[in-house]
């Protein structure tokens, strides 16, 4: 059986399905139109199925046929050689591939016994008589077609081809054909499931074992292949490999790393993924393997974050960190650096998240893994963002979309940042971009908790919903979120899965859903959840009738974040707890007076000046200016701006013109310097500020 030819060799798909036109065009060629066959696919359907009816039937019956005014006989060994020769590798190749789609009995395609009979006089091919040549035929077919794109006619094969191999006695060819076709589908993952390709790496794996070809089988098993959460199907791959490589302990050290990893995310079993990572690293120290041992270090940091023990990953990263460059391929500082950030999100230390965003970035760059400098860029954003620097967040957030323009996160972040600082054009081309966005509506690779890595930034466009009131935004966030599987999974994950379904339930006011995700928490957290989650969990307190409980957990997250300079969160929080339900009354208590004016100060600082409204709500309730006597003195340097701007009797749209704002942000500014000198319209603040000014 030959397969050769590259892509750009084989014939062009036609009018018809590609199987079809190419077991249609093929069939053209056995009958003796080798030099006519790519013409048949650019003829009409009609046309096309009448000449497949022809030699289809000649074919079927061994009768002779006429072609372009010559005769061919289908037992006339003279025209098989004729046709051999003026069929090419790539064609040959190609008819292969026919015959495999003939076997396997497709409508529209040859039947098995014409199958049989084009590839027995007209490529020199062995008659398919058996399941092991049928199934290698399918195998080289099903990689063929995967290489050339047309995914869905290559799964069709490649399922008969696996049910065929377990027919048969394996080969050597055969073992070389799941080879290859394995590496194929590694190469376009995102169109195969876990399953499948895991499915297709053991057979060859186990195809090598069993012909005592033991190094070509844990090559096969060193393959990188990602461990899906929930998948359960790297598990039994990496198991039956770490048997094999049981003898060979290198081998079976980085087998055994991989494997740990797999147990935590394809089922959540952290006891299996300790006592594994722990062997290898006990492997590793026994054959001095310093860069072995800090995989396996880093391995088990990563297991510990998961369990959200941040002291114990801390502990296993440090240690990885420090001692890199004893691992030349670096590989433990890049999965150390990511329990790192993990470390620093538990622990609210953005300072340690920066740092470790611009290691990444560094190693990234350091190794052209553009991948790493990539996270790196967008771990730097993301912790600039939770601070505050907002400036900051947007340099770093735009580097990542430039190395990944179809990245959604960065683009989600950026719109909000746009937003939030009054930069509406910004914020409408970021808008734009998010609505060209493919939302995909199922997750083929959908994790055992209920949550896709598109649920992680689905959370985010909910959020962008919510604060900019756009209600499309919300509904194609909708589209993403599903209910976590509560009570499966590592806690982290499920800390994951559940924020975005709790806030999609507290919009809904589902009070089922409500009462189980805040019994959820409490289970998972006690009173004290990671911060980041703080104002849904106490949202959700509140919903199910604990308003006091939800108001001590907002007072405790503002504190906590003022504390670590994470002023954007402080806002958010601040926020939550002055729009809380329930309040009654004109005149606001003095604590909320006194927390919204620190928000005010807050958002000053930062540049926030949209989404401010309940902070206004409150100090105009309030019926009192900000500062008493000291009005003048209260007002930021722009806002002063603007309301000597106001004196003039200039409108928003003058004063945009005149500092070179936007008007939007104009009037953020009135609203503010409109509740700090305690006044209600435009000539209130110019008459108050001319008397101010001695006017």
């Amino acid at each position: 059986m030959e397969v050769e030819g590259t892509r750009d060799d084989l014939p062009k798909p036609g009018a018809l399905e590609a199987h079809e036109l190419e077991v249609l065009g093929l069939v053209a060629v056995a009958a003796g139109q080798a030099d006519r066959a790519l013409v048949l696919h650019s003829r009409p359907e009609s046309e096309q199925l009448a000449a497949f009816q022809t030699v289809s039937s000649a074919c079927e019956s061994g009768v002779l046929i006429e072609s372009h005014d010559r005769t061919w006989s289908f037992s006339d060994e003279s025209v098989r050689a004729a046709i051999v020769e003026r069929l090419g590798p790539a064609k040959r190749a190609a008819l292969n591939l026919a015959v495999a789609q003939g076997f396997e009995g497709r409508d529209g395609g040859i039947t098995e016994k014409n199958a049989k009979y084009l590839a027995h006089h007209y490529v020199g091919a062995v008659p398919l008589v058996s399941g092991e040549q049928a199934a290698s035929y399918c195998l080289s077919a099903g990689k063929l077609l995967n290489d050339r794109d047309e995914h869905e006619a290559a799964r069709k094969v490649v399922e008969s081809g696996m049910e065929l191999i377990g027919r048969s006695k394996i080969s050597r060819l055969q073992a070389d054909l799941l080879a290859e076709l394995s590496r194929s589908m590694l190469a376009t993952l995102e169109v195969w499931s876990q399953h499948e390709t895991t499915g297709v790496m053991e057979a060859a794996m186990n195809a090598y074992a069993e012909l005592g070809d033991i190094d070509a089988a844990l090559e096969i098993a060193g393959r990188p292949l990602p461990a899906l959460h929930g998948q359960d199907a790297t598990v039994g791959f990496l198991e039956r490999a770490s048997s094999l490589a049981e003898e060979r302990l290198e081998d079976s050290t980085l087998i055994k790393i991989r494997l740990a990893r797999a147990y935590l995310l394809e089922r959540a079993d952290k006891k299996s993924a300790m006592v594994t990572v722990n062997s290898a690293i006990d492997q590793a120290i026994a054959l001095g393997r310093e860069d072995y041992r800090l995989r396996g270090l880093a391995a088990r940091a990563f297991i510990s974050v998961y369990a959200l023990d941040a002291e114990a990953a801390n502990a296993d990263a440090s240690y990885v960190l420090s001692r890199s460059t004893s691992d030349p391929e670096r590989l433990a500082e890049l999965d150390a650096c990511e329990s790192m950030v993990s470390v620093g999100m538990l622990n609210g230390d953005l300072d340690l998240v920066y740092s470790i965003g611009e290691r990444m970035a560094a190693a990234g760059e350091r190794t052209s893994n553009q991948l790493h400098t990539t996270l790196g860029e967008m771990v730097m954003g993301r912790s600039r963002l939770s601070a505050g620097d907002l400036n900051e967040a947007e340099y770093h957030l735009e580097r990542t979309h430039r190395l990944q323009s179809k990245w959604p996160i960065p683009i989600v972040l950026l719109a909000y940042i746009a937003f939030q600082t009054g930069h509406k054009e910004a914020y409408e081309r970021w808008l734009e971009m998010i609505n060209q966005l493919e939302l995909p509506a199922s997750d083929p690779n959908r994790l055992a908790v209920g949550f896709s890595p598109t649920t992680v930034w689905a959370g985010m466009l909910l959020d962008l919903g919510q604060l900019t009131g756009d209600d499309d935004l919300v509904t194609r966030a909708r589209l993403i979120i599903e209910p976590p599987k509560l009570g499966t999974g590592m806690p982290l994950q499920q800390m994951v899965a559940m924020e975005p379904a709790a806030k999609i339930a507290i919009i809904d006011n589902d009070t089922t859903t409500i009462a189980r995700l805040d019994a959820e928490y409490g289970a998972l957290f006690g009173g004290k959840p990671p911060w980041w989650v703080l104002d849904t969990v106490a949202l959700l307190a509140v919903h199910s009738g604990d308003r006091t409980r939800g108001e001590r957990i907002l007072r405790y997250g503002i504190r906590y974040c003022e504390q670590r300079g994470m002023r954007l969160m402080t806002l958010g929080l601040s926020k939550t707890l002055l729009g809380l339900p329930g309040r009654s009354g004109n005149s606001p208590a003095k604590a909320s007076v006194a927390l919204a004016r620190r928000a005010i100060d807050t958002a000053n600082e930062i540049g926030v000046v949209a989404g401010l409204d309940t902070i206004h709500s409150v100090l105009q309730r309030s019926g009192r200016s900000r500062f008493g006597q000291g009005e003048q003195e209260s007002l930021t340097d722009r806002e002063r701006q603007v309301v000597e701007c106001i004196a003039r009797g200039m409108s928003n749209r003058q004063i945009a013109a005149e500092l070179v704002i936007s008007p939007y942000t104009v009037d953020s500014h009135v609203r503010n310097l409109l509740i700090k000198l305690g006044v209600a319209t435009r000539a209130e603040a110019a008459q108050k500020w001319a008397r101010l000014n001695g006017d």
